[in-house]
């Protein structure tokens, strides 16, 4: 994961978990999948220049926020939107990946915490990280490293989509007998209904 990109111009850091969270908690349309306006992105553009010290200053400072997102709007306005929507998708994206599923076995059990708060505590119960540091990690790397931890001290079984499809599927396919399956096209994936 790269220490730097550049978005729209600007250069920022790798969405970390501290961004994931601190976005969330504003209501950025990027968490939930939607780019509603330009004040999305300039919100998005003021937190991940910043690291957690700094972002939990700004959080606070709700008038200073506020100036500081009119402020990168005006910037922004000399670049189309539709490139700008795109560059920062693809900065999500790319930030935002990790493995496929959240597995836990054999009982998995819901949890209060927010989800960056249990890769905060592996990062620092299990690589050694301190609090501030884990909140300053990249979101793809944190849950990485939460996934490779889970599944080598066995309380989790971290697999694909199609593996935990089949996984769940495995006595249909067993009373069935076996068929072709296209693994890229998902339409294949369902046992025949003979």
């Amino acid at each position: 994961m790269p220490e730097e990109w550049s978005l729209c111009g600007l250069s920022v850091r790798p969405v970390s978990l501290w961004h994931s969270i601190a976005l969330e908690q504003t209501g950025n349309a990027f968490m939930t999948g939607e780019l509603s306006s330009m004040d999305d992105v300039a919100s998005l553009m003021l937190f991940v220049t910043r690291d957690f010290a700094d972002g939990r200053r700004l959080m606070t400072d709700q008038a200073r926020r506020s100036d500081l997102i009119e402020a990168l709007c005006k910037k922004l306005k000399r670049i189309e939107f539709g490139e700008i929507r795109q560059d920062v998708e693809h900065y999500i994206e790319d930030c935002m990946r990790g493995p496929d599923e959240w597995h836990s076995t054999p009982d998995p059990r819901p949890v209060g915490a927010p989800y960056q708060w249990i890769l905060v505590a592996t990062l620092c119960d299990h690589y050694g990280y301190s609090f501030e540091s884990a909140w300053n990690e990249s979101y793809a790397v944190a849950r990485s490293a939460y996934s490779a931890h889970a599944e080598a001290s066995g309380h989790a079984k971290v697999c694909t989509e199609r593996e935990q499809w089949y996984i769940e599927h495995l006595d249909q396919f067993a009373t069935e007998g076996t068929r072709e399956v296209d693994l890229k096209d998902k339409s294949t994936w369902q046992p025949s209904q003979n």
